[in-house]
């Protein structure tokens, strides 16, 4: 049985409806996903340069003040008290006179790093549905721009798929798209950088195939603005000339003067986009540019990358190994069979080489990249189009059966849906089978494995809201402030780090992502981590990927509520170090000193160093003066005393080295050690 022939002829009505399916489903899902840990750096700056294009201000001093209050974070709509008022966003902190007059200066690098479009673009639909309509929140409206780019990208995959090869094509590349898990999550709050440059990079190279192959100059200059739109988002368009190059010159052809034209001044639209778009560049292009290019070089590149990822020393498999885990079976397999059946249509060697050329350029072994592979996203839509490619070569190979084999094709797609299903929203941490899920991933101690970007603090703060009680204190474990926009925070809540009050137990609620290698780059987190059972936590496999303590005997683990004072130790100094031998080795709790204020150097800095043996040491993250490892006993040395809080550290040395090497501190004295000597038991 075959699928009648006239089945939606219409193509572009069906690529159209697949399309707005998705935006439907991406629009019910938005409020389940948070926000990025760096959106509060490109929606400040989005804000600041769409209010000077709109109004030529360099100021927000025409603007209303902005209102305190809470949103649900589970709700899409503004409250409508919210809705009478004047509206302003919450990243409309930083105007355009601050950003380049003031803090850019003439000869400043401050701006240089990723181009501002995408930034603008999203402020841009803040400025409508949030501030004009009165329609989204202040954070979802935002949101907005990446599930309408991601709808706008699956519509016309569609198309070009069902175009160019089959229906049967197009509905798998679809789903190989909308359910590549990392694609789904990240397309409803990764929004400023990666799925914007994935999305323009893709409608470049796909409208790029139809000028060539059509002989259509306006296609040429459609593949030409979206070029321009992923250069003034990401610089990785830059790469594409790897691609098209090499396609143009296996595919061949002559063209009439109108394409050679086009193709000839095929950059020249991207550069005037990438300069109109970017007010950093305006006031000395050249110098800023250089300045672009070298943070760029800078952040793509790794000298000391971890080896385990290092083929003979030279070749990074680091993104290779994240594609080949985190790719939902069924799509790895149809992608391989669509990249073997490649070299024999040139169509089809575009899309192979718009897969590989992203992968290679990170494969060198001094590659910068980090934190999994969504800055390399644009391999997502060639490997589901390779997918689809795939699915229609096993369905020429099969000559019987047709409506079977292509149904059986498309209900394969069922497992990873019910999995996306279940681990809803935190589809950005996946693994597949193939590394045993997330929780083999850990196992392994995979590389960034379960690394959110930021997406479920939205789900902890939900739980805090509806658990805590009134007037409660909360910190993050290790993080920044921003991480949670603060109409997300019930407003008796009283949400600041300044509440970190460790040992002391002052009761205060703590929220971090479940990463042990982050919690343990501050003494806070380790504390966490060390001494309390966690209240809440939020899990994926079994695996806990954020955790929320509240910081009281109550939640104290029984080892760590007893502490007991040294009585033998040696304290001594050589040159600008303190040598405390222990005499064995203990878990620390605490040192307790008093030091001199007069007649004697402030300190400068004070690393603390730990070891068994007196031979290796670790050194401690927080450096001396420092509040932050108990912010509620402020800077430490203060008063005369110093307090410095272990977690539990095992040791028999401790080593304090100092600059000056005169200061105070050196002369320390009534010094008092403290243990967990249950832990020793």
């Amino acid at each position: 049985m075959k699928w009648p022939k006239d089945f939606f002829k219409k193509q572009k009505w069906l690529s159209l409806a697949v399309g707005i399916s998705f935006f439907l489903v991406e629009l019910a899902t938005l409020t389940d996903y948070g926000i990025t840990w760096d959106s509060v750096n490109h929606y400040v700056r989005g804000q600041a340069y769409l209010h000077y294009f709109l109004t030529g201000s360099k100021t927000f001093e025409n603007l209303p003040p902005r209102m305190d209050y809470y949103q649900p974070v589970d709700e899409l709509w503004l409250p409508a008290a919210i809705k009478k008022q004047p509206r302003r966003s919450l990243y409309q902190i930083y105007d355009y006179q601050s950003l380049i007059d003031i803090r850019g200066g003439p000869s400043s690098s401050f701006e240089a790093g990723h181009p501002a479009f995408s930034d603008i673009m999203a402020s841009g639909f803040n400025y409508l549905f949030f501030q004009k309509l009165g329609w989204i929140n202040d954070i979802d409206a935002y949101h907005l721009y990446g599930i309408f780019l991601s709808a706008i990208l699956v519509s016309v995959i569609f198309w070009w798929v069902r175009k160019n090869y089959c229906l049967l094509s197009a509905f798998v590349s679809v789903l190989s798209l909308t359910l590549y898990p990392l694609f789904f999550a990240e397309s409803h709050f990764n929004v400023e950088k990666d799925i914007p440059q994935m999305v323009f990079f893709s409608l470049a190279l796909l409208f790029f195939h139809q000028g060539i192959t059509k002989k259509s100059w306006r296609w040429l200059i459609a593949s030409s603005l979206m070029a321009g739109f992923s250069l003034a988002t990401k610089l990785n368009f830059l790469f594409a000339v790897f691609i098209i190059f090499p396609w143009l010159m296996v595919y061949g052809g002559r063209f009439d003067k109108k394409i050679y034209l086009s193709l000839i001044f095929y950059w020249v639209l991207p550069l005037i986009i990438f300069i109109a778009s970017w007010p950093y560049l305006w006031s000395d292009i050249f110098y800023r540019l250089k300045e672009t290019a070298s943070w760029y070089q800078s952040m793509g590149t790794n000298s000391v990358f971890d080896s385990r990822y290092l083929l003979w020393g030279k070749i990074n498999t680091y993104a290779g190994q994240w594609i080949l885990f985190i790719t939902p079976l069924v799509t790895l397999l149809l992608g391989v069979a669509g990249f073997a059946s490649a070299f024999k249509n040139k169509t089809t060697l575009l899309i192979v080489l718009w897969f590989l050329v992203p992968i290679l350029r990170v494969s060198r072994a001094n590659a910068g990249i980090y934190g999994g592979v969504r800055q390399i996203m644009e391999y997502i839509p060639a490997l589901a189009i390779l997918a689809g490619i795939g699915a229609y070569w096993l369905a020429k190979r099969i000559k019987t059966y047709q409506f079977i084999i292509k149904t059986i094709i498309l209900l394969s797609f069922t497992p990873i849906l019910l999995k996306i299903m279940a681990i809803h929203p935190n589809q950005n941490v996946y693994f597949n089978l193939l590394i045993g899920g997330l929780q083999g991933a850990k196992q392994r101690d995979f590389l960034d494995a379960g690394n959110t970007f930021g997406n479920v603090y939205r789900q902890g703060i939900a739980w805090v809201n509806e658990n805590v009680p009134p007037g409660a204190n909360l910190s993050f474990a290790y993080e920044m402030m921003s991480n949670i926009p603060s109409m997300w925070v019930r407003q008796d809540i009283n949400f600041t780090n300044y509440h970190r009050s460790g040992f002391l137990r002052q009761g205060e609620y703590a929220i971090g992502l479940a990463d042990k290698k982050a919690l343990w780059n501050s003494h806070y987190g380790r504390y966490l981590e060390t001494f309390l059972e966690p209240s809440f936590q939020i899990e994926v496999e079994r695996i806990p990927i954020l955790k929320v303590w509240e910081n009281n005997e109550a939640h104290t683990r029984l080892e760590y509520l007893q502490e007991k004072k040294l009585a033998d130790f040696d304290v001594s100094v050589e040159g600008d170090e303190i040598i405390i031998d222990l005499k064995r080795v203990v878990n620390l709790a605490r040192l307790e000193a008093k030091l001199p204020e007069r007649s004697c150097l402030p300190l400068e800095y004070g690393y603390f160093y730990l070891s068994l043996d007196g031979q290796l040491w670790t050194m401690l993250p927080e450096v001396l003066p420092t509040m932050w490892p108990i912010v509620v006993l402020k800077d430490q040395p203060a008063n005369g005393k110093l307090i410095e809080p272990f977690a539990a550290e095992t040791s028999r040395f401790i080593k304090i080295k100092l600059v000056p090497a005169n200061t105070c501190l050196k002369q320390l004295y009534d010094v008092n050690i403290y243990e967990f000597s249950d832990l020793t038991k």
